[in-house]
């Protein structure tokens, strides 16, 4: 069973503190020795100012006669002998063999002359009757003198060899601590890593179910709360998926609907007045008005087929699709948009400003249906005295959204100018009206399913007019637009890619 992460960091710590610990030790013994060796300088050095002191007042003595000095030169011979007796063990590294004995002596020779000449009186003295005092205390000063050389050299290599291991020890806690700190990053980091390809098919949309074989304890929690998560996940989606297939059937339903009013009251109508030609005596009827009700008739049901198969292409999810089209006129779009909605509007008198024979590819008839509602959309926001405008120009590309514009559509993901700094053009079908307009709070809800404003004067919409629009802009690769005009009243417009080749 692997360790849990708790317990490798608290390893790690130890391991740690451990080496500290050594470092600590060896620098303490370090400091210890060297502290040591001081000692041993300073009682070598007070011997050397014991020696040379003695010396000092014994040649006084020679100059002056005067008895302190030799008193004090005796003084501080006796004090340098109870300084050797006392820290033998330290001048010992620094002395060799029978040096510390000749010390000894030449200090009790010195003491002895010294006491004899105490004796002699000044003026009596002579250079072989002190011979003897000169000699010992020569070789007690030259002693000190080579003691004290020997324990500045001792101290000067202690002090090499004591800053050589430190640096070493300091690599070596360096090195250790290095890999310490290695081998945790390993232990934490790899399996973290290990964690986030694991979790990539997620990001994928791929819930598989993770698997933590030989990693800690609380990775594999982690993994067990993933799996619960994932399970958690892939329920909602399966629910989000059914109810997806729902709107979309509802939606599909309410597009027939909607879409179907229109030719179907056409064709209740065009029946209507059938019958009522069919009614009356045989010379009384008009057979160019039966035949033409049933010829409307007739092309409304064509109508009504169109566009269930229409909305059922829409129901398929056909994302990236473009629908079958063919160089048209746009003119013929025009003209046939117009032909189905007169019927339909309250006020049918509409200004057409057409462009110079300008051709697309597109599909004709559901480009037909979605300018028929937007003129639908127009005759109803603007009321029964609306004035509308259809205009189709060729124009170059708007800036898509901000400025009180809102787009939607592949076209509207295109850059309005090119790299080149050259403005791209459009083929545009523009519907305005003179109503109140299109709130701007509005503008970016408009094409969304069942969407319906607070502000329209009437309650027939259902809200899927102007989303089907936007579906069948699309698929045509193009884009719709809405804003609200100069002089007031909304603007939309229907922009399709120029094709160049037509």
């Amino acid at each position: 069973m692997q360790p849990s992460l708790q317990h490798r960091i608290r390893n790690a710590w130890v391991a740690t503190v451990v080496i500290m610990a050594l470092v600590s030790l060896f620098a303490a013994e370090r400091f210890y020795r060297f502290e040591a060796g001081l000692d041993q300088g300073d009682v070598v050095a007070d011997l050397l100012r014991d020696s040379l002191e003695m010396r000092r007042h014994e040649k006084r003595y020679y100059v002056d006669g005067d008895a302190a000095d030799l008193q004090a030169a005796s003084d501080y011979a006796r004090t340098s002998l109870d300084r050797l007796n006392q820290a033998r063990e330290h001048l010992a590294p620094n002395a060799r063999p029978g040096e510390l004995q000749a010390f000894e002596q030449a200090l009790g020779r010195y003491i002895e002359e010294l006491s004899r000449l105490e004796t002699t009186p000044a003026p009596a003295l002579t250079l072989s009757s002190t011979e003897d005092v000169r000699s010992a205390g020569s070789e007690v000063s030259s002693l000190a003198k080579v003691w004290v050389q020997r324990e500045r050299e001792a101290l000067h290599a202690s002090l090499q060899r004591s800053r050589w291991q430190l640096v070493a020890v300091l690599l070596l806690a360096a090195g250790l601590m290095l890999l310490n700190f290695w081998w945790l990053a390993r232990q934490v980091l790899l399996p973290l890593q290990r964690m986030v390809r694991r979790l990539g098919p997620i990001a994928e949309g791929r819930y598989r179910q993770l698997e933590f074989k030989n990693d800690a304890l609380e990775f594999r929690a982690l993994a067990q709360a993933v799996n619960h998560m994932l399970d958690n996940i892939e329920q909602r989606e399966r629910k989000r998926a059914h109810t997806e297939r729902l709107m979309a059937l509802g939606v599909l339903v309410s597009g027939v609907a909607h879409e179907l009013n229109n030719p179907l009251g056409n064709i209740a109508s065009s029946l209507d007045l059938y019958k009522e030609q069919l009614e009356r005596s045989p010379g009384q009827r008009d057979e160019a008005r039966m035949t033409r009700y049933l010829r409307q008739a007739r092309e409304e049901t064509g109508r009504a087929h169109r566009i269930v198969s229409l909305l059922l292409d829409h129901a398929r999810d056909r994302s990236g699709e473009r629908l079958d089209c063919s160089p048209t006129a746009l003119s013929l779009v025009v003209s046939g948009a117009l032909e189905w909605s007169r019927r339909q509007l309250r006020n049918p008198d509409i200004q057409v400003i057409d462009g110079a024979d300008l051709i697309a590819c597109v599909a004709r008839e559901p480009l037909q249906q979605a300018l028929v509602n937007l003129l639908r959309n127009a005759d109803q926001a603007a009321g029964p005295d609306a004035r509308i405008l259809l205009r189709v120009a060729r124009e170059p590309l708007p800036a898509w959204n901000g400025e009180g514009r809102y787009s939607l559509g592949p076209l509207s993901e295109q850059a309005p100018v090119a790299t080149d700094g050259r403005r791209l053009t459009g083929l545009a079908i523009r519907v305005s009206d003179s109503g109140p307009g299109v709130h701007p709070g509005d503008m970016e809800h408009l094409f969304e399913p069942f969407y319906r404003t607070n502000r329209r004067h009437d309650s027939e919409g259902s809200g899927l007019g102007l989303y089907l629009v936007a579906q069948i802009m699309v698929a045509h690769g193009g884009a719709v637009s809405v804003e609200n005009g100069p002089a007031g009243g909304a603007v939309f417009t229907l922009w399709l890619p120029e094709d160049r080749d037509a």
